[in-house]
């Protein structure tokens, strides 16, 4: 198994585990479902789906997360749709770090990733090409924690 696969993995069962010890039933889609990685059921009854994008401390090629499912951002927000970003520690014993947002609030932070994008250094003389959507943990620190999900 690849790396970035174990990495992924890791991450959703994190996800997991953090859902269930908050009181959150969760459930794994059968099948090839690639927009979603968790089923999810509130406290209080609120259905939802997660879909977990895992990434590792100092990996070189890491240090941000792209989103390779562009039609994302070009379609309405669902509200029944979050995103989980989680860094997974290599070293098993310690904390993952969590950011979690609702998909609304995943399409502003790409229109202001993008328009931030505009104004970086260009590379001799010529500006960066446009690039798939990427975030850093730097976009996603106002979302750090669990508080954005539904009670």
């Amino acid at each position: 198994m690849k790396k970035a696969e174990q990495t992924q993995w890791a991450a959703t069962y994190l996800v997991a585990a953090g859902l269930t010890r908050r009181g959150y039933r969760v459930g794994w889609p059968m099948g090839n479902a690639p927009e979603k990685d968790l089923l999810v059921e509130s406290p209080k009854g609120v259905r939802f789906e997660v879909d977990v994008k895992g990434g590792t401390y100092g990996q070189k090629v890491k240090k941000y997360w792209h989103i390779v499912q562009e039609k994302r951002f070009k379609e309405k927000a669902q509200p029944q749709l979050y995103f989980a970003f989680v860094r997974v520690d290599p070293q098993p014993d310690d904390n993952a770090e969590f950011f979690l947002l609702s998909h609304a609030e995943l399409i502003k932070l790409n229109e202001k990733v993008y328009a931030d994008s505009d104004n970086w250094k260009t590379k001799s003389g010529q500006p960066y090409k446009k690039f798939p959507p990427a975030f850093t943990p730097e976009h996603l620190a106002p979302y750090k924690g669990w508080d954005a999900l539904p009670a």
